[in-house]
């Protein structure tokens, strides 16, 4: 990859006997935090909300000691959502400043970026700075992974998108209905003991890919191809081979400080773990491809 790696961490909610239980952990959440778990309707969004969350702050913190030798309490580390709907990270702003961030810097954010998805009552804002970090979460079975990309210098366009599902036994239908031809031949061609975990991770690398794309599940999962390497150890990081319809890839222009004629690169892992498969996609622009990929780093905790 560039020069920087992809950092990651799965989670669990056994780890914590709070989050066991579906409350938050003290010094974990800021008041703006608690205030939004509040207005959580259902208990499965809010265990689900209350485990990502505490993972990605987890993952934040670590990278800021490996990277910046700067230990951030828990609760200063803001998961925020981008309009699209891509977690955000925000340090607060007293902790900023006493790692000398700009004053220019800290500023006002919403808690949710997009106005059509605020719940009732003032909207939520937290004061601080943006993290030069592209953070991806995806919850499964009270798991959650969550994957980080650091995006200053060269990385400053790259987006990451991580997912996982627990391995299932999908119908016909649901191959015929996600998945492209392509990636049901290829499918087929593998050990017939793989099918499950093939056609898990074929749907979890397509979600992984929207992700990156910061699109979702807002168009045709068929428009993006998957095909996930089966040979070697499935569970260390292993390839996958993408291709997507050019249309719903970004259109740079001059306005967005990218050239026209930049281009995009999607590249894609997929992995075992325990019963679940876990992907990621990166998203590239010319600009961030500096050399081909090397490693994955990462730790894994449950």
């Amino acid at each position: 990859m560039s020069d920087e790696m992809i950092h990651w961490l799965l989670q669990s909610a056994a780890e914590h006997p709070d989050l066991a239980r579906g409350v938050p952990p003290p010094g974990v959440f800021s008041p703006a935090e608690l205030l939004r778990l509040e207005q959580f309707r259902f208990d499965k969004r809010r265990r689900e909300w209350l485990l990502g969350r505490w993972t990605a702050k987890q993952l934040l913190r670590s990278h800021l000691r490996e990277q910046h030798a700067f230990d951030a309490p828990l609760d200063a580390l803001v998961v925020a959502r981008e309009p699209g709907g891509a977690p955000t990270a925000i340090l607060a702003a007293d902790q900023a400043r006493k790692t000398g961030w700009p004053v220019e810097a800290v500023e006002e954010l919403p808690l949710i970026g997009s106005a059509g998805e605020q719940p009732e009552g003032p909207p939520l804002t937290v004061v601080g700075v943006r993290l030069p970090v592209s953070l991806s979460i995806s919850h499964s079975n009270r798991a959650a992974f969550c994957a980080l990309l650091p995006t200053s210098g060269a990385n400053s366009r790259s987006q990451i998108g991580a997912d996982i599902e627990q391995i299932a036994d999908r119908s016909e239908q649901f191959r015929t209905s996600f998945l492209t031809p392509a990636e049901n031949q290829w499918i087929s061609a593998a050990a017939a003991d793989l099918s499950n975990t093939l056609v898990t991770a074929t749907w979890s690398a397509k979600e992984s890919v929207l992700k990156a794309l910061q699109l979702g599940l807002t168009v045709d999962t068929r428009r993006v191809t998957a095909l996930c390497q089966a040979a070697g150890d499935l569970v260390q990081w292993t390839p996958v081979q993408i291709d997507c319809d050019s249309a719903i890839l970004p259109h740079p222009n001059a306005d967005d400080g990218v050239s026209t004629a930049a281009f995009y690169r999607l590249t894609g892992w997929w992995r075992v773990e325990d019963d679940f498969v876990l992907t990621m996609a990166l998203l590239e622009t010319s600009q961030g491809i500096e050399k081909p990929k090397e490693s994955i780093d990462g730790e894994i905790h449950g």
